[in-house]
């Protein structure tokens, strides 16, 4: 049986060193797409990186982006936006999530955070600019974390709004 050597997702070269093995990427591809100007960084939740000890955090900002968690987590880095939600749609925006006021990335942010969390296309779409303004909107421009206990809170309420407006549809 042959063995697999890891290669760079970007640049197809085999990767030497275990950080680099871990995050997929070899050091000088994963600095060009660290310092690019635009899109999204997309990295597998849980990938593991040297981040600041727990004791060393002085906010939000410098908590791991990827440690296991099931809250958003959102950073800039560089003019890039980073976060542990996949972009698996992009309706909005063809330049990628945003967050920190309410525009077509952070619209596109608000449906993959909601699907991330269960919902359908369909049923995100309805509520994901009530979501974008209470919740992505909000963000510090900088980055931050929604927590995931507010966002299934947010979603169970919602979903009770919508039944009810069903309900009152159908009686009128």
């Amino acid at each position: 049986m042959l063995k697999q050597v890891p290669r760079c997702k970007e640049c197809n070269r085999k990767l030497k060193d275990y950080e680099s093995v871990l995050r997929g990427y070899g050091s000088t591809c994963w600095s060009r797409l660290k310092g690019g100007t635009a899109g999204v960084i997309r990295i597998p939740l849980g990938t593991k990186m040297r981040f600041k000890r727990e004791h060393e955090m002085s906010s939000v900002a410098d908590m791991p982006l990827f440690a296991h968690t099931e809250d958003v987590i959102l950073r800039r880095i560089g003019r890039r936006v980073a976060t542990n939600v996949p972009h698996k749609v992009i309706y909005h925006s063809p330049d990628g999530y945003e967050f920190g006021y309410a525009g077509s990335g952070s619209a596109d942010l608000a449906i993959n955070i909601l699907m991330h969390y269960g919902l359908e296309f369909e049923d995100a779409f309805a509520i994901h600019h009530e979501f974008m303004l209470v919740f992505v909107a909000t963000v510090p421009r900088n980055g931050g974390a929604i927590l995931a206990t507010k966002i299934r809170e947010w979603i169970r309420n919602n979903r009770a709004k919508e039944v009810q407006r069903a309900a009152h549809d159908v009686s009128d």
